[in-house]
Order: structure tokens, then sequence, then C-alpha cells
């Protein structure tokens, strides 16, 4: 939904609801701070907020410090990822578009889910007659993971919006308004094309969180933390990884690994089933991976399932 605060068609309250509101009367404590450490042995995490540093006990812990976006490679580039991001580029759009410009270029990089609905939905608030985007992807085709079916109704609803789709580039930054695009894998400059813009916004993948790996525990061999069938991080009494951060071992490299929502949300509802068997005697239930479909909003009123 972040795409359509930016675009102005919802309220931020209902993008990001406060946590003092989502959890009232259930009696969960909201901490606001940074994990710092975690001490297995003593059973103790460190946290630095507000209040400075402070130290809490735990009898189990769950971790899930999701992903981090890969940064933009060039100063003034717009990424594209939290609630901040979304109402600065709201911020950006209003200026250039109060500044009188006959036309708005913007150029989104990254052809999977982020950067198509972002494209599509600023295309159609633009419209054509004020503005021009273009969708710049790596792939040779536009959602290279996603199912055929929504791959066909991006590239239909891209068209539809009028947005500028271009594939197989490797994308260079010379600064905040200006892409070189060269073949994906190329050596050589001969092939290079330009594309100058008003704002140039960054939605080109992601990494798994520097935290994960600072944390001293078992680690997959894609680099996330490992965990058992249980989502327990292995070798490791008492903590459980969920999110994108976590890499279930014995499901191996399948969609039940994945980094998206669908997998976080199945992911905590086992997790925090697997933590009241541990303090009740029962045996842990291995996570299964349900798929429930994908879907990808284009606009107020166009989307595919």
């Amino acid at each position: 939904m972040l795409y359509d605060l930016t675009c102005g068609d919802v309220s931020e309250w209902e993008v990001a609801p406060r946590f003092d509101e989502l959890l009232a009367g259930t009696g969960i404590e909201h901490v606001r701070a940074d994990l710092t450490a975690v001490d297995t042995a003593a059973r103790t995490i460190s946290i630095k907020g507000a209040e400075g540093k402070q130290t809490l006990a735990y009898d189990n812990l769950i971790l899930s410090l999701g992903s981090q976006p890969v940064s933009p490679p060039a100063k003034g580039v717009l990424s594209y990822r939290t609630l901040d991001d979304a109402l600065f580029l709201r911020f950006k759009l209003r200026a250039l578009l109060a500044s009188g410009a006959p036309l708005v270029r913007v150029v989104v990089v990254g052809a999977s889910y982020s950067g198509i609905e972002l494209a599509s939905n600023l295309a159609k608030t633009l419209g054509p007659r004020r503005g021009l985007v273009t969708l710049v992807g790596r792939g040779d085709k536009l959602l290279q993971v996603g199912a055929l079916g929504n791959q066909q109704a991006a590239a239909q609803a891209l068209e539809r919006a009028g947005v500028e789709v271009i594939l197989g580039k490797d994308v260079e930054l010379e600064g905040p308004s200006r892409a070189k695009l060269t073949p994906a894998g190329s050596l050589s400059d001969g092939f290079a094309e330009f594309v100058d813009a008003d704002l140039v916004i960054w939605c080109a993948g992601s990494a798994r969180a520097k935290m994960a790996s600072d944390l001293k525990l078992a680690v997959a061999m894609d680099g996330r933390v490992a965990t058992t069938s249980s989502l327990a991080v292995r070798d490791t009494e008492g903590v459980f990884a969920i999110g994108d951060m976590a890499c279930c071992e014995p499901l191996g490299d399948s969609t039940a690994n994945a980094q998206n929502a669908q997998v976080a949300v199945q992911q905590a509802e086992y997790a925090a089933y697997n933590v009241w068997a541990s303090r009740n005697g029962k045996a842990p239930m291995p996570y299964r991976y349900l798929k429930a479909g994908e879907m990808l909003a284009f606009g107020p009123t166009d989307a595919s399932v």
C-alpha cells in the first residue's frame, strides 16, 4: 500500500497504524529500540533506544529482522522501501508538479513486484500529459520469479498505463537524474544508452539484514540464519527465526524459503505455536508452506491475482 500512499489514494494511518493502537488491550509490551546483541548462553538480548542501553531476559526469543534494500549506487537516487520513502517521494512529486514543469520524467529501476506496482501507479497518477514513466529491469522479462499469469497481466497493465519498459539492461547511475543503460552482463560501454529523468527511484533487490550475520548464530548456505523444520535456530536452545532473515534448511531452495510476506505470515503462526509447545511439553509442528497465490496492484481499480 506504499504506492497508494505516494499517489494520495490512502491516508498514512491506513498503511502504517501505530503499535500502541494495534497492541492496545493485548498485554503485549512494545519497546522501540535497536537490537545490538544476543547472548544465547545467558538468554538475554541487548538493545539501545531512547532510554539508553538495556538488557532484556528471555525464555524464548523469536528473531524477525527482515532484510534490507540494496542501496542505490548514486547519491540522490531515491530508494523505495519504507513509509518514509513513500512520503518523501510523494513530497518530491508534488513539488515537481507544482513547479509548472510541462512533463515529469520518472525512471523506476527494478522490474519485479515493487518496481512494476510503483511504475504503473505513478503513471496513472501523473497521467500521459504530465508524466513519462520508464521501468528498467536487468532480466529478459518482467517479474522473473512470478506466476506466468501475473507476468502477462503486468505487461498489459504497464502498456495500458503508458509505462515505457526497457529490459535486459544493467543500470549505472550517473547522478540523481541520469541513468546509463548497457546490455546485461556486457563489459563494453559501446552499446550504452542514456535516460534522463527528474526522479530516479531504486527498487532493485534486497539483501539479508546485516545484523543477522553479526549475531553469531548458525548460518545457512545462502547466508541467512539457519533453522530446523520447526523454525528453531539450529544448535541454539530457545531461539526461533522467521521471515526474510531465516532459511528453513530442510526445505532447501524452495518457495517455502522465499523472502516475501506470505512466507513470513505463515512462519509467524508456526513459530508462535512452537514456542507454546516448547513451554508445555508438546511436540513442535514442522513448518509447511501453503502457497496462496500472489497479487499485484496496478492502481486503485486495477489488479491481478
